[in-house]
């Protein structure tokens, strides 16, 4: 599974060593009196629709602590900032509540901010399923890697459909309301977890029939009906790539001018 990779993220740290990272792993310290966040600039109007995977943990050290563990935003601050600001943004974060640990799902839109939330146990890993499609947003929470343990949904209608440009693998909410202390753990952010690992993991080297038929589906996914040439070329691409030397007259065969696939490599085909 492709990861996002943390060291190439823009680190803003007001106070010292808050944020410790690795290439898949994010260790923050968040206090609700300072600016530190890990963000990355994807590009104007990168994030629509889409499947976010992340693994996170919190220790609730003091009582009104309070982190952000993921965000999407189209603007660079903490969440604060944003809010003042009435920029726009999407995210995960976790309060203690005087004992009450909480995980939510959250928008910030027009200087408000709505919520859903479920509650959480300090110390313990949990492993999300982030979703947009249009103006519905939800976070589902397991408590398995594999995530086939669901803990809950936590669903937001938005108020409008986002299109967003910055990721935040942490972030605070710097209200000024002193060292409140959390400690939280990012891991294994994740951006593209469905067709990444259909094709590079879950299928590994393809050299079977039956691995090429499921990487033919996952394809025709990925570019939708096969009806122009440059989806064709990108088909035709895609499978002599797989097929590569290994199938010596095969690849030859799917390398011709464009318009060539044989049936079985068309979308819908059998």
């Amino acid at each position: 599974m492709p990861r996002e990779d943390f060291t190439t993220y823009t680190e803003v740290d007001t106070a010292n060593n808050r944020i410790q990272r690795t290439a898949t792993h994010v260790d923050h310290a968040a206090t609700r009196n300072e600016d530190t966040y890990l963000y990355a600039d994807k590009g104007a109007g990168f994030f629509t629709n889409f499947e976010h995977w992340v693994d996170v943990r919190s220790d609730f050290l003091t009582a009104s602590g309070s982190g952000v563990l993921y965000m999407l935003s189209e603007a660079v601050d903490d969440r604060v900032g944003l809010k003042n600001a009435s920029k726009t943004y999407i995210g995960v974060t976790v309060y203690n509540a005087a004992g009450v640990y909480r995980i939510y799902a959250l928008e910030g839109y027009a200087g408000s901010e709505y919520v859903s939330y479920t509650t959480i146990s300090a110390n313990t890993w949990y492993y999300l399923v982030i979703t947009k499609s249009g103006t519905s947003y939800q976070v589902k929470v397991y408590t398995d890697s594999a995530r086939t343990s669901l803990l809950a949904t936590l669903s937001l209608t938005l108020h409008a459909d986002h299109v967003l440009r910055y990721v935040f693998a942490c972030n605070t909410e710097n209200d000024g309301a002193g060292t409140f202390l959390m400690n939280d753990d990012i891991d294994n952010l994740n951006l593209s977890p469905k067709q990444y690992v259909t094709v590079t993991e879950s299928l590994g080297i393809l050299d079977s029939a039956a691995r090429r038929a499921d990487y033919k589906q996952t394809v025709s996914e990925i570019l939708g009906p096969v009806d122009s040439a440059v989806r064709q070329l990108a088909m035709k691409l895609a499978v002599s790539e797989v097929l590569g030397m290994r199938d010596g007259v095969e690849a030859r065969k799917h390398v011709g001018r464009l318009g060539d696939l044989p049936d079985h490599y068309r979308e819908g085909g059998a």
